[in-house]
């Protein structure tokens, strides 16, 4: 969802998944949690970029 064009919006649920891999404590992401918001985060910014 956009807001006035210069906002975008990721749920962030589908972030990282639940399976308790992508944290060493519970806040701070490990390799694994960087590679899952970076596979969910990268087209949400290419798509802001083609607009």
């Amino acid at each position: 969802r956009d807001w006035d064009g210069l906002l975008y919006y990721v749920k962030c649920d589908r972030l990282t998944g639940k399976d308790g891999e992508h944290t060493v404590d519970g806040v701070h992401c490990t390799d694994v949690g960087f590679l899952r918001m970076a596979d969910v985060l990268t087209p949400a910014v290419k798509k802001a970029l083609e607009k």
